[in-house]
C-alpha cells in the first residue's frame, strides 16, 4: 500500500513550509494506491480557519490528506486514503468515479465561495500539485489533476480557480520549478519579445500568457547567468572563443518559450 510519507521533505526542499500535523503518518482510512490529485476548498468561514486540520484527522469525519493554509503553510494530515471527493459523478481514464478515494490524493485549502486566493496560498496549491503528480510519475492533464468540481456534478470546488489554467501553471512548475507569482518588476518585460498582443503593462498573472513570459525570463536569467560564468572561465585564454550576444540569447529565449507553448497546449 502506498503512503505520502516522502511528501513532507520534498516539499521543503521545494522551498515550502510543512506543518506534520499530530500523528499524520498512522491516519488512513484504507487501502490507497493514488495516481492522481483533487483539488479542494473546504467551505470553511472566511478568514483563517485553523481547526480545519484537527477536524480532517478525527475518525468518522471526511477529510483530504493535505490542508494548505492562507499563508501557504502546508499541512500534512493523512498518510493513506482518505474521505474526499464525496459522492463523485465522473471518472478518468483509470480511475472509476466511485474509486476515486483510493486513488487520488486530495489537497484542501483554507477557502470558501467568493473569497480571495492569496499569492502564498496559490502558489502552495501549485506546487503541492505539482509535486504530488512527479512523485507518482504523472502529468497534470485533465486525467490527473482536477477539481472537484469537474468530478462530482454541482459542487462548486475549488471556487475562482480556472482548472485549465491551473493545470497549465503545475505544468510550468514541473519542468522549471518556477511558480506563477513571485517576479513583479516588470520593466525586463520591454525586451523580451512579445509573446501574446493582450499581455499589457499589469498582467492578469493567472493568464497563460504570463507565465510563458515569466518562464521566458528565468530561461534568459539562467542562460546568461551560465554564459558569464564559462566567459569568465575561458576569458583569459589566447584563443577564447566568442560568446552568445543578447540577441542571439533572445532568439534561443523566444525558441524555447514557442516550444513550451506548444506543449501546454497540446
Amino acid at each position: 500500500m502506498a503512503n505520502l510519507s516522502w511528501l513532507p521533505s520534498a516539499l521543503r526542499a521545494a522551498g515550502f513550509d510543512v506543518v506534520e500535523f499530530g500523528d499524520w503518518r498512522n491516519v488512513s482510512r484504507g487501502t490507497f494506491n493514488p495516481i492522481a490529485v483533487v483539488l479542494h476548498h473546504d467551505a470553511s468561514a472566511r478568514g483563517d480557519s485553523p481547526g480545519v486540520p484537527a477536524y480532517m484527522q478525527t475518525p468518522g469525519n471526511n477529510g483530504a490528506q493535505i490542508w494548505i493554509d492562507r499563508y501557504g503553510k502546508i499541512y500534512m494530515v493523512g498518510n493513506g486514503l482518505m474521505w474526499q471527493a464525496g459522492a463523485a459523478t465522473e471518472g478518468r481514464a483509470g480511475i472509476p468515479y466511485y474509486n476515486w478515494n483510493a486513488l487520488s490524493v486530495g489537497i484542501e485549502t483554507d477557502h470558501t465561495t467568493g473569497e480571495d486566493w492569496p499569492e502564498a496560498q496559490y502558489n502552495a496549491m501549485v506546487g503541492c500539485a505539482g509535486t504530488l503528480l512527479a512523485g507518482f510519475g504523472q502529468s497534470p492533464n485533465r486525467d490527473r489533476l482536477v477539481g472537484h468540481k469537474e468530478i462530482q456534478a454541482g459542487n462548486p470546488d475549488p471556487d475562482g480557480v480556472d482548472m485549465n489554467t491551473f493545470r497549465q501553471q503545475v505544468a510550468v512548475y514541473m519542468a522549471t520549478g518556477g511558480l506563477p507569482y513571485g517576479d513583479d518588476d516588470l520593466s525586463w518585460s520591454e525586451n523580451l519579445p512579445e509573446l501574446d498582443d493582450n499581455l499589457n503593462a499589469q498582467p492578469d498573472k493567472q493568464n497563460p500568457a504570463w507565465v510563458y513570459m515569466l518562464v521566458t525570463w528565468r530561461l534568459m536569467k539562467q542562460a546568461r547567468a551560465e554564459l558569464d560564468e564559462i566567459k569568465a572561465k575561458v576569458g583569459a585564454g589566447p584563443n577564447a572563443p566568442a560568446v552568445l550576444t543578447d540577441a542571439d540569447v533572445n532568439r534561443i529565449a523566444t525558441a524555447v518559450a514557442n516550444l513550451l507553448k506548444q506543449r501546454l497546449e497540446s
